[in-house]
């Protein structure tokens, strides 16, 4: 295909310069210079579709998971950074900050069994009175225990709906961060 493309480059510059001189005089300076010229102009676009044609036929295909796998090892660096017990401590503050009691812990489920995995410093486990189930990707992960209101003052059924949506999204996390370690 090259020797073909270069006779053909070659022939029409020859044809083209003496179409030049014969048309503008005697001068074969600037007929060279115009041939280089309309032939560049001519055979660019040329050039470019054969050039595309080989960069597919020729090209290697791209890897249709390497992107994904990208994605993945992302992720699992994100995981990485996460510190599950900051979360939680984090849910513990603001989980006894509306519903005003002394203190919370969080159990979670490890081989069948219920462990207190944080709490708050005034977190006695006897008074437990109100019971947050902590769900995540469809399984129960462990629970958030409230100790009892301020006397005379049961918990607002707002709030405790409230806490339920935001310990199952802190479940959701835990349950995702697990699953990726």
């Amino acid at each position: 295909m090259i020797p073909v493309g270069a006779g053909l480059l070659g022939g029409s510059t020859k044809i083209l310069q003496l179409a030049l001189i014969a048309a503008i005089g005697q001068n074969p300076n600037a007929a060279l210079v115009l041939t280089a010229v309309i032939l560049a102009a001519a055979f660019t676009p040329i050039k470019n579709l054969l050039q595309s044609m080989e960069d597919k036929r020729f090209r290697e295909p791209a890897d249709p998971i390497s992107s994904l796998r990208g994605f993945q090892c992302q992720l699992h660096a994100v995981a990485a950074v996460i510190d599950v017990e900051r979360v939680l401590g984090r849910l513990l503050d603001e989980a006894i900050r509306p519903l005003v009691c002394s203190g919370a812990g969080i159990y979670l489920m490890k081989d069948g069994e219920s462990l207190l995995v944080k709490a708050t410093p005034r977190w006695d486990p006897a008074q437990g009175a109100l019971l947050v189930p902590m769900r995540g990707r469809g399984k129960g992960l462990g629970i958030l225990q409230h100790a009892p209101a301020q006397p005379g003052r049961p918990y607002p059924k707002h709030l405790i709906e409230f806490l339920r949506r935001a310990v199952d999204e802190v479940g959701s996390l835990v349950a995702t961060l697990q699953r990726l370690k």
